[in-house]
């Protein structure tokens, strides 16, 4: 790229005023000013010199050719297309034989577009929040140090209780190592020591059978069953059994009506509203899972619930958008009475069950054992149900619905969208094969991801998909309203009239329920022929798989 300067060199003579006197009888002169000389004030000028050049005062010039815009970080001209010769083209713009700009150029508009956002002449968007920056290999906005409720913190703040960037004042008050609350550290432990609670301690596996000497050398394993705590090996439970009187239990033919294998469903909840805390058993018998579809005891063993065929759950103190956590069991018994798909009542006993504090992907549901999660441990819990429900869906759409929970027909509801209009879900009976409804926060970095990709599948996809991407909470928590739901659209570029705002989504959850809701973002997923709830984020397969089998029906 290339770029003309234009440099003047400006001679400033300083101008010299000599005091007029008047003379006396004696000879003598009398000064008619305070100073015999005075300086004229300096006046920048940057008429003929381009960025960075002398303004004659000491200080930068900033003008650039038109189309152009001075960085006063490198004194540089930048074009906002390309140069020809001296002139900065618009995109879409040739340069012609004579240093000439040819052509109707495309003016890039970014406003209210962040990093990587279409600029409409091709190009992407650079905005991002004050203190980051934008990626230009990943086409995200980069913070060095924290997002905090949307914002980028600056260099010394932290993140606040409530979501804003506050200033990081370091502590090491009785601290002779370890981290000073703002980043940096309190100072460093000799070799042999290491930083316990802010003090120096010497390691050593003295009384130990387990854990680490305190410098990461192991002084021991524990056997099943236990875990290792302050050196010892011991059974440890956070929490000890559970009574949810809400009981329900299903059964859903996965390989033919006549076939034994399908996917049942147990669940034990604290109330059928918010907050609630549940357990849920999920017994996978088809395909390639080998869950039980009869009675036995099995062992539970997996440790991951993507691939589980016995699957345990504890969601603990669960709200409309998470729950304080999650727990997968990895170890102990179930001993089966009754189980017989949707033919009769199912009754089970677990037995040493101890499930861990895990974390769940919510599309791929890989898990991660919590390291020093807490535990909740079932022994002697009787489970139980006396009707199985079959979860078949009714073929046609039903105005009133059949339930609010997955393979049921959904009753036809209306939402707000951006534009203030009101949108009813049965609008789209039999117009669409697939309808995905994503809920999302202004504050959650992930459901921005989530937005971007249903934006593509949007737009390869129409109308055989139908998308609603419904906003819950503001980017401080609070309750959205409509100019917050078209900041959001515009600001992930997608549709107005597909984007809605709903309290808390407290009219979205009363038609369709997001079962075992462990956080944002969370999608569920229609038939399009007849609105039955089909998938959620809290069962097995993913979203693709989903939307493929609906397509290719």
């Amino acid at each position: 790229m290339m770029m003309k300067k234009i440099a003047l060199a400006i001679l400033l003579i300083p101008l010299v005023l000599v005091a007029c006197g008047n003379s006396t009888s004696d000879g003598t002169d009398t000064q008619v000013g305070q100073d015999a000389t005075m300086e004229t004030a300096c006046i920048p000028d940057c008429s003929l010199t381009w960025c960075g050049g002398d303004d004659g005062c000491g200080g930068k010039c900033t003008t650039c050719p038109t189309n152009s815009t001075c960085n006063t970080a490198s004194w540089t001209c930048e074009c906002i297309g390309s140069w020809c010769e001296g002139n900065c083209c618009l995109p879409k713009q040739t340069c012609g034989t004579d240093g000439t700009c040819l052509g109707e150029g495309c003016v890039p508009d970014c406003g209210g577009k962040w990093c990587g956002a279409d600029d409409g002449c091709g190009g992407k968007c650079t905005a991002c929040p004050d203190n980051a920056t934008c990626n230009s290999v990943t086409w995200f906005c980069d913070c060095p140090t924290d997002w905090c409720g949307g914002n980028c913190c600056a260099a010394g703040q932290k993140c606040g209780a409530d979501q804003t960037c506050e200033t990081c004042f370091p502590d090491c008050t009785d601290k002779a190592c370890g981290d000073d609350g703002c980043g940096g550290t309190c100072g460093a432990c000799e070799a042999g020591q290491t930083c316990n609670s802010g003090a120096c301690v010497t390691c050593t596996c003295d009384d130990k059978e387990c854990g680490d000497d305190g410098c990461g050398v192991s002084c021991g394993t524990c056997a099943d069953g236990k875990t290792c705590q302050e050196g010892q090996c011991v059974i440890h439970c956070d929490s000890d059994g559970f009574d949810g009187p809400v009981i329900n239990a299903s059964w859903k033919p996965m390989e033919g009506m006549d076939s034994p294998k399908g996917n049942f469903v147990f669940s034990s909840d604290t109330t059928s509203g918010f907050p609630y805390s549940g357990l849920l058993l999920i017994i996978r018998q088809y395909s390639t899972y080998k869950g039980p579809t009869g009675p036995g005891t099995y062992q539970i063993t997996d440790d991951d619930f993507a691939n589980c065929d016995i699957c345990m759950l504890m969601f603990e103190n669960c709200t409309e958008s998470k729950c304080d956590r999650i727990y997968l069991a990895q170890e102990g018994t179930i001993d089966i009475s009754k189980l017989d798909g949707a033919n009769g009542p199912f009754e089970a006993t677990l037995h040493n069950v101890v499930m861990r504090e895990a974390v769940i992907g919510a599309e791929d549901f890989s898990t991660k054992i919590v390291d020093d999660g807490k535990n909740w441990c079932l022994d002697g819990k009787q489970m139980s149900s006396n009707e199985v429900n079959l979860d078949v869906p009714e073929p046609e759409c039903v105005p009133e619905g059949t339930g609010t929970t997955l393979d049921k027909n959904i009753e036809d509801f209306s939402l707000t969208n951006c534009n203030g209009q009101q949108v009813s879900l049965h609008d789209f009976c039999k117009k669409t094969k697939a309808v995905w409804i994503i809920m999302v926060t202004g504050w959650c970095p992930y459901c921005a991801e989530l937005v971007d990709q249903a934006t593509q599948i949007l737009k390869d996809y129409a109308p055989d998909v139908e998308i609603w991407v419904v906003l819950g909470e503001d980017v401080n928590g609070n309750t959205p309203d409509q100019q917050e739901c078209v900041a959001y659209a515009n600001k992930h570029n997608f549709p107005r009239n597909r984007t809605f705002y709903d309290a808390g989504w407290q009219e979205l959850i009363k038609h369709i329920s997001p079962v075992y809701m462990s956080g944002v973002p969370y999608s569920m997923i229609l038939d399009g022929d007849n609105m039955a709830y089909t998938w959620s984020s809290a069962y097995a397969g993913s979203i693709n798989q989903t939307l493929n089998s609906l397509l290719n029906d």
